[in-house]
């Protein structure tokens, strides 16, 4: 048996492996324990100390002993009824046999397949010509490249297979199979194992890329005070088909106030878990520390403001939000009905940011919009309004030739009552619009702004409204 004596980006051997050996049924993924077990999709987490004891077994009762004992050791949420894991692995199993089936190959032995098992849906997901391109924003080493990013190209059969990989940053991750065949030897603990440059092989954390689970077993084990906060979800479209969640949380600073009356910085966790209400099964879950909104800590009356994103594909969802301060203890935890739009092909905006025009934000070249979770501003304070426009014509590599229309209402016992004049904004050629106005005058209150745009190229038409309030 020949061994494979250079590393690889990802670029797995085509196993010669038999049909998957599990079942589904209804909600649960049953790994059937037999002798096969080991060649299936289970193998790309197999370490090779695992693959040979199991390779030992004679009946198909230790088989089942061992495989719940492996399950139950990868569990990131011990003692709960559900092992997160194991669902996710064989749930990813199952779409990559929907998704990446290639003439008689099934999906899981596929190049695309393995690295959806692997790594997770990607990020982005782009169509270049014949090729496909994925990027992975979050990595599965923290020291690893911000951005990782795999290209497959299609050959005349209609088959993907791995192509040359662009890793961004210092650390890049490589992957190496260091067998030529089923059985063949392996190099180090691992038969699918990950490294940086010049740096040894070793099996991913919890064998495959996945966001960890803090939801419920955080909140009961760690939080020892409820967090005073305000949240904002605003969305924006990634590519066509997914769309960004951008969570921005306003914290108090007193909450954070220490014996000795210095307000310590708070080291934040967003964890996300969302799940399909119509069939109240898992969609995905989500985890990443929050960073100052805007990079810009704001003033020492000011709330802090944190930020931290996800991408969803659009729909209606039940997310399970959690927030976790890891200094403090505080915390929180909500169930949120979530409705991710779908930016499509048609003309279309994004949410509307609002917030106020700070001249200190870091890397910004002139004055920036930090967004705001308690929108709440006082007379005299400027306000703010960001947004993105969708599929404006660019027929012929034109600029956009966009009408804008912002109008403003209070709102009233009796409905929302106009405020002012609208204001409108012809011929703008920038996709990426902004609006600002000082409140001079305005009654306390609750308004919403409606921005409404017109492509003057088709006569497309698109709205969105957003909500701030003017304080005494």
């Amino acid at each position: 048996m020949m061994r494979r004596g250079t590393f690889l980006a990802l670029q797995f051997l085509a196993c010669r492996l038999l049909l998957p050996p599990f079942a589904a049924t209804g909600d649960a993924q049953v790994d059937v324990p037999d002798a096969a077990w080991r060649q299936g999709p289970i193998r790309y987490i197999l370490v090779v100390q695992e693959d040979h004891d199991y390779k030992s077994l004679a009946t198909d009762g230790e088989r089942r002993a061992f495989i719940e004992r492996f399950w139950t050791a990868l569990d990131p949420t011990p003692g709960t009824e559900l092992n997160e894991r194991r669902t996710e692995f064989w749930k990813r199993v199952e779409e990559a046999d929907r998704l990446f089936r290639e003439a008689m190959t099934p999906g899981w032995k596929s190049d695309r397949g393995k690295v959806y098992i692997l790594m997770g849906p990607p990020d982005t997901r782009e169509t270049m010509g014949p090729a496909e391109i994925w990027k992975y924003q979050v990595p599965p080493n923290a020291d690893a490249a911000p951005d990782v990013m795999f290209r497959f190209g299609r050959n005349s059969e209609g088959e993907y297979h791995m192509g040359h990989q662009e890793y961004v940053g210092r650390g890049a991750l490589r992957y190496w199979d260091p067998t030529a065949e089923t059985d063949g030897p392996a190099a180090g603990e691992t038969f699918l194992a990950v490294r940086s440059e010049n740096g040894t092989p070793q099996i991913m954390k919890g064998r495959f890329r996945m966001t960890e689970f803090p939801v419920a077993s955080v909140r009961s084990d760690f939080a020892t005070a409820p967090l005073d906060c305000r949240l904002r979800y605003d969305f924006y479209r990634v590519k066509r088909g997914s769309t960004r969640v951008v969570v921005t949380l306003a914290l108090p600073k007193d909450q954070f106030r220490g014996a000795g009356g210095d307000i310590q910085t708070p080291d934040v966790m967003l964890s996300v878990a969302i799940d399909d209400p119509k069939n109240r099964k898992p969609v995905g879950s989500f985890s990443e520390t929050m960073q100052p909104a805007g990079g810009a800590s704001g003033s020492s009356d000011r709330p802090f403001l944190l930020q931290g994103s996800f991408t969803v594909e659009p729909g209606v969802y039940t997310a399970i939000v959690t927030i976790l301060d890891a200094k403090s203890h505080r915390g929180i935890s909500r169930t949120e009905t979530m409705d991710a739009p779908d930016f499509g092909r048609r003309l279309a905006l994004s949410s509307i940011a609002v917030g106020r025009l700070r001249d200190d934000a870091e890397g910004a070249a002139g004055p920036a919009l930090i967004p705001e979770a308690d929108t709440g501003f006082h007379q005299g304070e400027t306000i703010g309004f960001t947004y993105e426009v969708y599929n404006a014509e660019h027929k012929g590599g034109a600029t956009p030739d966009l009408d804008l229309t912002y109008e403003f209402f209070l709102e009233t016992r009796g409905g929302p009552r106009q405020a002012g004049r609208p204001v409108t904004l012809n011929h703008q050629t920038s996709e990426s619009l902004a609006y600002s106005l000082p409140l001079l005058g305005w009654p306390e209150g609750s308004y919403r702004v409606r921005v409404h745009v017109i492509d003057n190229r088709t006569a497309a038409s698109a709205e969105r409204q957003g909500f701030f309030r003017i304080l005494r």
